[in-house]
């Protein structure tokens, strides 16, 4: 996620299905 802050689900899964930030 292009979000700037490290969160969990950026740990848990590296590319997470988003569709906020398409």
């Amino acid at each position: 996620m292009s979000s700037g802050l490290i969160t969990w689900t950026d740990i848990a899964d590296p590319d997470p299905p988003d569709p906020s930030n398409p």
